[in-house]
């Protein structure tokens, strides 16, 4: 029922790029950079289909060298992730200059903590009322996972890992939706890096 749900709602979404991210329990997760919709929802989705690439999370997306680089090409304010250190790589979602608002941006670490770290930003066009919906229908639907309030008082998702590995968590910073995942990152990790971050 858990892939059912999350595939149900991406099919609102139109995608110009996809960030793929992975959740062990249910293959992988993606970040879809949609179209404004009547009813946008978060765009981190869960897709089976496709497996997740850890090296390379933006799917036909460009590395860049920098954050400046990568902030040159997005139409929000990106900021570089902190607590994780130096980014492995960066990668940026391609499209027309004409929709650089709906890019998205992947940083991938290797941290001595935590292993193999991806966190991706985009520009949240959810309200907080459609986010909170989502993050309930989420959890309605798997009983595992469970919104969390991080980083003080900020509502988040956490969707747990069944087997101790591959969490991932997603919330709005400032307009910004983040998605944090990692291939062995546990479900307390996830809260510790987002409160870093």
């Amino acid at each position: 029922m858990r892939t059912g749900v999350r595939l149900g709602i991406a099919s609102v979404l139109l995608a110009l790029t996809c960030i793929s991210c992975g959740n062990g329990r249910s293959g992988s997760l993606s970040v879809q950079a949609p179209l404004p919709a009547a009813d946008p929802q978060p765009a981190f989705k869960t897709h089976t289909e496709n497996p997740m690439d850890w090296d390379r999370p933006v799917t036909n997306g460009m590395q860049v060298q920098s954050t400046e680089a990568a902030q040159s090409q997005l139409g929000f304010s990106l900021q570089e992730p902190r607590g994780l250190g130096n980014p492995r790589a960066i990668f940026v979602s391609q499209g027309p200059e004409s929709e650089r608002g709906y890019r998205a941006a992947g940083y991938v670490f290797d941290s001595a903590v935590y292993g193999r770290v991806v966190v991706s930003m985009k520009i949240d066009q959810v309200s907080r009322a459609a986010r909170h919906s989502y993050y309930q229908s989420a959890v309605s639907a798997n009983s595992s996972d469970e919104i969390v309030t991080i980083r003080g008082n900020v509502e988040a998702l956490l969707f747990k890992s069944d087997s101790g590995g591959n969490c991932s968590l997603t919330w709005d910073m400032g307009g910004v939706e983040i998605w944090i995942g990692g291939p062995q990152l546990q479900n307390n990790d996830c809260l510790a890096i987002a409160e870093k971050l």
